[in-house]
């Protein structure tokens, strides 16, 4: 197996982790359930912020694995607006493929479906079937 996806397929394992991190420190003072909307990264930092000034216990590596499950998971962004470095967390993918949908963007205009979204990554191990419209990529 060789390049992204063989990246894709070794990173698996860290969303598990960061999944079973997030369930462990927030799941200790509320229900991990209680996620019903999807938010921007600032607004997640600023959450994970006000947590930890209220009693939330973890280490600095713990709620940095936190902030990336939150990041992947339910984070949404304008795909027509993100820079790079907003899109790769989100998207799941490495720097270099966001900032190949930067420049085709620029290049080509917005995009307007996910099937050119798609095209665009073919080859990176993006999935499309992993994001809902809604869900990271609202306005398509």
């Amino acid at each position: 197996m060789r390049g992204w996806r063989a990246l894709l397929v070794a990173c698996a394992p860290l969303l598990a982790d960061d999944r079973a991190t997030f369930e462990k420190v927030c799941g200790a003072c509320h229900s991990t359930s209680m996620i019903d909307s999807f938010r921007s990264e600032p607004d997640w930092r600023d959450t994970v912020s006000q947590m930890v000034q209220i009693g939330a216990k973890g280490t600095s590596q713990e709620f940095e694995s936190v902030m990336r499950y939150l990041l992947r998971s339910w984070t949404s962004i304008n795909i027509n607006a993100a820079t790079a470095a907003e899109i790769a967390p989100v998207l799941d993918v490495p720097d270099r493929v966001a900032e190949a949908v930067v420049r085709y963007r620029a290049e080509h205009g917005n995009f307007t479906t996910l099937d050119v979204l798609e095209s665009t990554n073919r080859g990176s191990g993006w999935r499309r079937d992993a994001y809902s419209q809604e869900h990271s990529l609202p306005g398509l």
